[in-house]
């Protein structure tokens, strides 16, 4: 049952894997011998022979292939030997020849660039198989990136630097694959020129933006030359227990706008005033026991407008199912803003601000809130007039007002003045 010393044959066969390139292929034989791969031969030495060495090289994919290898023993000696040997791939070498890490650069510059590669077993890279990538490092803290753009297939080009916010730079990455798809980078880092902008306001201590970023003044940022940045001025702000009101910078710009940043250093001031305190007493309040504001019956200064008087009426000497009132003064905001204006009566209401009607609701109806607007000037007093009627059931009376810097709320008493 077992093999004899002598005319004897082996069929050895299976699958192995290759890197992807050329392979030498080595077979020593005493007597035949032959090998596929894939089914494909590559060498053939089926003959009776002394020690034989054949050697044949093939190009191969990456991947798996299989392998046939054949042999037969006549007579005397027995050799079987198969081997093989991967073909070492190296990686290209790109080189960027313009432009030098020491070129630097302000938002807006072209900048050209160029480059090549070769590869130790194909020679010269085609361009074909060249990508650049522009990349912004930027670098708050720690770096991330920020792709700007990629310019494949090509040994040169340009660009134009993009706007950004500092601390950044720009890193020009040259990529270089050869032909079985090894590849290779190699960068070079762009350092952008740069300038220091000062910030201060009056008084100093306020808040101001620039950029994302909101500091107290005085402070500095260094930006980009030609850069692009957005400052603003936020208004009402409150320092040591004062209030104050943006005026002006000293650009003549709003109180948010962008500048851009030349190549001097430069200083930006915003102004402030402060908005004084105020001391209202109320409005002048006159009470008619009829519904079409006649037949007075009582004069008071209200501090607020902030009544339910349910199914009673405001005095003794009214009568509770028709009756009218009118308030009438001054208000003084504290914000140049616009402000919303909100009653809420039951019945009919009117009301003047600045001798301009913004609410007119003569009529009969529930308790309803109605509202209307108008922009006021921090500190000026303007003429203000609201007027009320009641007509059976229950009785009301609310004035409320809203800004960007007010919340809605009852209009409170130092904000009115009786004269």
């Amino acid at each position: 049952g077992g093999v004899n010393t002598d005319n004897f044959s082996v069929r050895w066969l299976g699958k192995h894997s290759f890197n992807s390139g050329n392979h030498t292929f080595t077979a020593t034989a005493d007597d035949g011998i032959r090998a596929f791969i894939n089914g494909v031969q590559i060498i053939d030495g089926w003959v009776d022979q002394p020690a034989t060495t054949y050697i044949a090289t093939q190009t191969l994919t990456g991947a798996d292939h299989e392998v046939k290898v054949e042999y037969y023993e006549n007579g005397g000696g027995a050799i079987a030997e198969f081997s093989w040997q991967g073909q070492t791939n190296n990686p290209p070498q790109p080189i960027i020849n313009t432009p030098s890490a020491s070129l630097t650069w302000k938002v807006g510059d072209t900048i050209n660039f160029s480059g090549s590669a070769t590869d130790p077993e194909e020679g010269t890279i085609p361009a074909s198989r060249l990508t650049w990538e522009l990349i912004m490092q930027h670098c708050p803290s720690t770096c991330h990136t920020h792709l700007v753009q990629t310019y494949p297939s090509v040994a040169s080009d340009s660009f134009s630097t993009p706007d950004h916010d500092y601390p950044s730079y720009l890193e020009l990455k040259l990529t270089a694959a050869d032909s079985q798809g090894l590849n290779a980078s190699v960068s070079v880092n762009l350092y952008p020129q740069t300038v220091d902008l000062a910030f201060q306001s009056i008084p100093n201590g306020l808040q101001l933006t620039v950029g994302p970023e909101n500091s107290t003044t005085p402070f500095s940022r260094t930006v980009i030359i030609n850069s692009n940045n957005s400052v603003s001025a936020s208004s009402p702000q409150t320092l040591s227990g004062k209030n104050y009101e943006f005026k002006s910078w000293s650009d003549a710009g709003a109180a948010s706008h962008n500048i851009i940043a030349l190549e001097i250093n430069s200083t930006y001031e915003a102004s402030y005033q402060e908005i004084p305190p105020l001391s209202g007493d109320g409005l002048k309040g006159e009470y008619f026991d009829r519904k079409d504001l006649t037949t007075l019956k009582i004069t008071r200064v209200d501090p607020t407008i902030n009544f339910f008087w349910g199914y009673g009426s405001p005095h003794p000497s009214i009568g509770s199912s028709t009756f009218s009132v009118r308030w009438s003064g001054f208000i003084q905001p504290q914000f140049s803003e616009v402000y919303t204006f909100h009653t809420y009566t039951d019945d009919g209401v009117r009301l003047w601000v600045n001798n301009v009607l913004i609410i007119d609701k003569w009529v009969k109806q529930g308790a309803t809130e109605w509202s209307g607007s108008i922009s006021l000037a921090a500190g000026q007093k303007y003429a203000i007039k609201m007027e009320y009627y009641e007509y059976l059931k229950s009785a009301r009376a609310e004035l409320r007002w809203s800004s960007t810097s007010t919340p809605k709320q009852i209009i409170p008493q130092i904000n009115f003045f009786s004269q």
